[in-house]
């Protein structure tokens, strides 16, 4: 279940993700900014919600919602989105959908980290659909003992092991 993904994580290697970024339409500089900076993902439970926090030096989010349900999302490029998260198996998902666009998040436990592939992008354009053919693969390491604070400004994070 999600309880295995309930920890902090840090990113540690992400390859192929200019590419995924330019499938979407980010602009150069964002982009420059995404492929330089090293999240810090908290994966929780809050009842029967699933919470994803996302800590970067770039944007904060904070998603929160029960499996199965679909919520509304701002992406961190500022993309409004419907979104859900699911369970297949042993792997946790997340599915993006916006403006006949699709994405798809699938968050597996491999050797003790979460791995975070990102395999399809559907882009449609009227009766043409453009197909991102790479894969996206971001690798984190779980974080012992991780306490995380947010300082005023969203662009600052302080953190310090207990």
């Amino acid at each position: 279940m999600v309880e295995a993904f309930c920890a902090t994580w840090k990113l540690v290697d992400s390859q192929n993700f200019d590419e995924y970024m330019k499938a979407l339409g980010v602009g150069f500089a964002t982009r420059q900014v995404g492929n330089v900076t090293k999240p810090t993902v908290v994966i929780s439970q809050d009842g029967d919600k699933v919470v994803v926090k996302t800590l970067s030096t770039f944007r904060n989010t904070e998603l929160s919602a029960k499996l199965g349900e679909e919520f509304d999302e701002t992406t961190p490029d500022d993309r409004h989105v419907k979104s859900t998260f699911s369970m297949e198996g042993d792997t946790f998902v997340h599915v993006q959908k916006w403006d006949g666009k699709e994405t798809k998040f699938v968050r597996e436990i491999k050797d003790g980290k979460m791995v975070m592939v990102r395999s399809h992008v559907l882009l449609y354009f009227g009766d043409y659909f453009y197909q991102f053919k790479g894969t996206v693969r971001n690798i984190f390491s779980r974080v012992a003992g991780l306490f995380a604070i947010q300082i005023t400004q969203p662009c600052f994070v302080f953190a310090y092991m207990q």
